[in-house]
């Protein structure tokens, strides 16, 4: 509760409801409801040498920036119930973020059982009205939290696709990402 309290009342920072990470210093934004898989993912990146920020909220600088809020993982069990445990990044292998980051991707999925990867890149506008879906001090800050969502959107991809197991569906972000973003060639 503390945690979310922070989130809405920060003045100088916009906290999405989101895991993030970066590659080759690059923010990756991958916002969700609770229960959409987001601490799976974020886990499955940074056990693939991802740079771990955060799985619970992408704070936003305002200068459209992502900043490290490195808690542990909250992580589920293997049926995915409610509970979950606390997992300190380095015990899984994580290097945790220390600065802002850029953010070069906005990634919308949730995973579905039998999902078929397809990334579709959204357009600036469609892409900032699902943000703001994700994110904590639109109402209570609203202003200024669009202006930081504006930066974000202008700055980043945003693409979403259904997803499935999160090893698989790292492995293929990894190489969207390397390859839209940072024109890198394929692994």
């Amino acid at each position: 509760m503390v945690r979310n309290r922070v989130a809405e009342m920060a003045p100088e920072h916009v906290f999405i409801h989101a895991g993030a990470v970066t590659i080759e210093g690059h923010a990756i934004i991958l916002p969700g409801r609770s229960f959409a898989g987001k601490t799976t993912l974020v886990k499955a990146l940074v056990q693939r040498g991802a740079v771990y920020f955060s799985d619970d909220f992408a704070v936003i600088d305002r200068e459209g920036r992502v900043i490290p809020f490195p808690k542990p993982l909250s992580v589920r069990g293997p049926g995915g119930g409610r509970d979950s445990a606390d997992v300190e990044a380095g015990a899984i292998g994580a290097a945790v973020g220390r600065g802002p980051a850029p953010c070069a991707l906005i990634f919308l999925s949730q995973y579905e059982k039998a999902a078929r990867w397809g990334p579709q890149i959204l357009s600036k506008g469609e892409g900032l009205l699902r943000l703001i879906e994700h994110t904590v001090p639109v109402r209570t800050n609203t202003r200024f939290s669009l202006k930081v969502l504006n930066k974000l959107a202008l700055r980043a991809i945003i693409a979403e696709s259904r997803r499935a197991d999160a090893g698989a569906a790292s492995i293929k972000l990894i190489n969207y990402f390397n390859r839209s973003v940072l024109g890198l060639p394929r692994d």
